[in-house]
């Protein structure tokens, strides 16, 4: 029964974050709207990060046109602002529009979910013989359910990534691939790993991100992988990414904009000086994610699981120089990848892994 209402508040919680995703700045820019995505003409490098523009356009061409009028009438017929947050701006795609926000509704819960079980695997603190005890976490004299975790990174700090710059089409299915990544590589499940690491490859650059864990989590934590093996699988890898993402180039070469994009002169250089001619809301909301962001993680950090660690330093070489090169700095939204482990890293230490034999008590150093 305990799981069954926790599942039905994940997807009551979910349903709105999904319409708040669709509120704030949603499907807004034209250089990466729904509608150039589905048409191509969308501008780099949003143009080539293709998996859900095509998971939608084709479950769009799939559906019976008549169908698709019948759905959108209904819709509108809703009490407001639910058909514009449903259907979008743009007429000629307000299908695919609610189809989209479906899936930013089913990507959510997958989130919620995944969070949930990743939370428990690394917190479990159940009393001896207790079979149905709901997992807590203990912090600073208080007892949190571990399945209200997730709510609290979902619908607290996630809006935080995204307060200045909105939210792409892409970034839910982002959150969910790489939560299901992090959750594939910690409980050993390869296939599911490799079959993740394929959908992330059509679906943006930072699958790179999914090698570099692969590596690290085999052949320098050592999980049962010769160094070979690890190295030949690595190289497998980059070759196929280098091959996908390289088609992509070229089949969307004349598209405008450009692979990479340029923000100091623009952007960067604006809100550093700022932070010392004149200190405004902007520089000081920046500072205080930032300060937020190193605090929690930095934590008890020699107390929390080696690979764990490791996985985020490499992740922050991976995502942090494209980042500092050619992101907007107060864009956290650029490290959306690395969010999932951020999360379990901002758990206070003297925990273990989910494959680990047991919980590292409270105050001492976990190698797993």
């Amino acid at each position: 029964m305990m799981r069954f209402s926790v599942a039905l508040l994940y997807l009551v919680a979910s349903l709105g974050m999904a319409l708040l995703t669709s509120a704030l700045h949603f499907d807004r820019d034209p250089r990466s709207c729904l509608a150039a995505m589905l048409d191509g003409s969308a501008h780099r490098p949003f143009i080539l990060r293709r998996l859900v523009p095509d998971v939608i356009g084709t479950l769009t061409r799939w559906t019976p046109q008549a169908w698709q009028e019948r759905t959108v009438q209904l819709v509108k017929q809703l009490p407001p602002p639910l058909p514009r947050l449903l259907l979008g701006r743009e007429p000629r795609v307000a299908f695919a529009h609610l189809m989209l926000v479906l899936s930013v509704w089913g990507c959510y819960w997958g989130v919620l979910c995944l969070w949930k079980a990743l939370f428990e695997g690394l917190l479990v603190r159940r009393d001896v013989g207790a079979r149905h005890a709901v997992p807590v976490l203990c912090f600073v004299g208080f007892a949190v359910p571990v399945w209200a975790l997730p709510l609290l990174g979902l619908g607290g700090v996630y809006p935080l990534l995204n307060w200045r710059h909105g939210v792409h089409l892409y970034d839910p299915a982002t959150l969910l691939l790489y939560s299901a990544a992090l959750w594939a590589l910690l409980n050993e499940k390869s296939r599911l790993y490799g079959l993740l690491f394929a959908l992330a490859l059509w679906h943006k650059e930072t699958a790179l991100l999914l090698i570099a864990w692969w590596v690290v989590g085999n052949g320098v934590t050592g999980t049962g992988r010769t160094g070979r093996r690890v190295w030949l699988d690595a190289a497998l890898m980059l070759s196929l990414y280098l091959a996908v993402r390289l088609w992509l180039a070229w089949r969307y070469q004349g598209n405008p904009g450009s692979a990479f994009e340029f923000w100091w002169q623009e952007e960067n250089l604006p809100l550093l000086t700022s932070m010392v001619t004149e200190f405004g809301g902007r520089p000081f909301r920046f500072l205080l994610i930032l300060l937020i962001a190193v605090a929690l993680p930095a934590w008890g950090w020699r107390q929390k699981p080696l690979s764990l660690r490791q996985r985020m330093l490499i992740g922050l070489v991976v995502m942090g120089i494209p980042w500092l090169l050619f992101g907007i700095l107060d864009e956290f939204r650029a490290l959306l990848e690395l969010y999932p482990l951020w999360l379990m890293l901002c758990l206070p230490g003297g925990y273990s892994l989910p494959f680990s034999k047991a919980t590292a008590p409270s105050g001492t150093v976990n190698r797993s």
